[in-house]
């Protein structure tokens, strides 16, 4: 139920008491209705933190998969990589046997397009999205949560402080690679 806010307002003689719109308080519920359909709920299926994504360009334009990807993990998910595919027509959202929740949040985040297809060989993300001609960029649902921050930083180990003890050269070692990326 929503409740309209208002304030007593000035009298009149044919009609008694009129009530006047309570500002700013109003806004939020006209902003509300203007929505139509129930209020939003928290996201269904696994957090964009659990998941992991490799996207393919196939739509032909120049850096597409790599802006998708860095956007992507902007918005929590644990990017597992980008490549290039042929070129195709519709956006496809691949994913491995039993991660069809997973597939289906990512797709929450691709603006309304992408055709859910089950794909055995996906093997180093959960799920792999070639975008089409028809990817448009990355929107995050209406019941998307804040991206958790500290998942949506690579995965590799940070590398330990360049040592300044004596007899130290003040370098680190290398990191160690990432399994999760290609």
């Amino acid at each position: 139920m929503v409740t309209f806010p208002t304030v007593p307002g000035p009298q009149n003689s044919r009609l008694g008491s009129i009530l006047e719109v309570k500002q700013p308080d109003a806004d939020a519920v006209l902003a509300r209705l203007r929505q139509f359909g129930p209020a939003p709920t928290q996201q269904n299926g696994p957090k964009p933190s659990e998941i992991r994504v490799r996207v393919f360009n196939g739509s032909g334009q120049s850096g597409q998969a790599a802006k998708t990807g860095t956007e992507l993990q902007q918005q929590g998910f644990v990017t597992a990589g980008v490549g290039n595919q042929p070129r195709v027509t519709a956006t496809q959202v691949h994913y491995r046997p039993g991660s069809l929740d997973k597939a289906r949040v990512v797709q929450s985040y691709l603006g309304g397009v992408g055709k859910l297809v089950e794909d055995k060989a996906i093997v180093q993300a959960d799920v792999a999205v070639i975008l089409g001609q028809d990817f448009k960029g990355v929107t995050p649902p209406p019941n998307a949560t804040a991206p958790d921050t500290a998942a949506a930083a690579p995965s590799a180990p940070a590398a330990p402080a360049p040592s300044t003890a004596a007899g130290g050269k003040g370098k680190a070692p290398a990191p160690r690679p990432d399994p999760t990326q290609c």
